[in-house]
Parts: C-alpha cells; structure tokens; sequence
C-alpha cells in the first residue's frame, strides 16, 4: 500500500518552490507566473495522483493573488475535479490522522472546502498501513 506524507510532500514542494525562485525568479524578465509555471513542470510526472491532489493543493496554496487569474482557475478547477474523486477519497484514509487535519485544514483556508466536507472528512478511519 502506497505510503503518503502530507508534511513530507508539503517539504518539498516549498523547497523546490525555493529553488525556482532563486533560478527562475532572479532574471529579470521573469514573472511570479513563469516560476509558478516552472514549479508545476516539476511536479507534472512521477507522482500518484493521491500525491498529485497535495502537490497541486499546496501549489495553488503558493499562488494567492500573485499570479494571473487564469493560471490560479486553471488549477483551481484540476483540484475541485480531483476532490470529487475515489482517489481523494482514499489518500484521506492513508494519510495519518493529524496530516489529514492539516490538509483539510488547508482546503478550507483555501476555500476548495466548505466546513461541513472538513468535518465529514476528519471522522474518517484511517487506513493503518
């Protein structure tokens, strides 16, 4: 059964986040967009599609108002299709109980969530792996 760490996922997601930042932010035609943009090229094989749904949530998380309004909905909308997913509901019941908390967390600070999903969510068992 496939092991899931939202801390770890999460870790290094900010450090390539990092890394881009110094290589791609620092010349002087780039924008917040394009290291976003590098970013997401990172992520874009390699993973589960259950580490796929928290490196796209974390990522979007890293956007807020900074980039353009058509990156942020087009991967808004790849989330929202994700979360009504069986793979979404699965990663929920591998990830240990205090990482699904954060996450959801995390969903509903960034409005992908309403409260009454965290909730549902929270009382889930978890798969103990």
């Amino acid at each position: 059964m496939e092991k899931l760490s939202y801390y770890e996922i999460q870790s290094e997601v900010l450090g390539s986040f990092y890394l881009n930042t110094i290589s791609y932010g620092q010349s002087t035609d780039s924008t917040y967009d394009s290291v976003i943009d590098h970013l997401l090229d990172d992520y874009e094989t390699g993973f589960s599609i259950k580490q796929q749904i928290m490196i796209n949530a974390i990522i979007y998380g890293l956007c807020g108002n900074f980039v353009s309004a058509s990156l942020s909905e087009k991967l808004k909308k790849e989330i929202v299709k994700a979360l009504i997913s069986d793979d979404f509901y699965m990663l929920l019941k591998l990830l240990p109980h205090k990482e699904r908390e954060d996450f959801l967390e995390d969903l509903l600070g960034l409005s992908l969530i309403d409260k009454e999903l965290q909730v549902k969510y929270s009382n889930m068992p978890t798969i103990q792996s």
